[in-house]
């Protein structure tokens, strides 16, 4: 699933993360130094993005969140992965 940059970036900030457009097709960010993105600093940065790149693809900036990526195409294989993170990390949003 796709979200656009535009349609979720602020409901993103609002659950603690930080969302940076992405180019689409692509996990290349569209803005540079987003390592060291920090909206807190100023309020209008994440708006002005939103009118910049608003049908682009959203990413969030790890650091405090985790994530798992596993990258297999048989979906029995993709069965037991996800049992064996579930088993040892506990029950985490997921897509497939």
């Amino acid at each position: 699933m796709n979200y656009r940059f535009g349609d979720i970036a602020e409901t993103l900030l609002d659950n603690g993360y930080t969302p940076i457009p992405i180019r689409y097709g692509t996990k290349i960010p569209a803005m540079s130094n987003w390592q060291t993105t920090d909206y807190s600093t100023s309020s209008k940065k994440l708006k002005s993005l939103i009118e910049q790149c608003p049908g682009l693809s959203t990413g969030i900036v790890l650091g405090q969140v985790c994530v798992i990526d596993i990258d297999v195409l048989d979906a029995e294989i993709t069965g037991v992965c996800m049992e064996i993170v579930t088993a040892k990390l506990g029950v985490a949003p997921c897509r497939v």
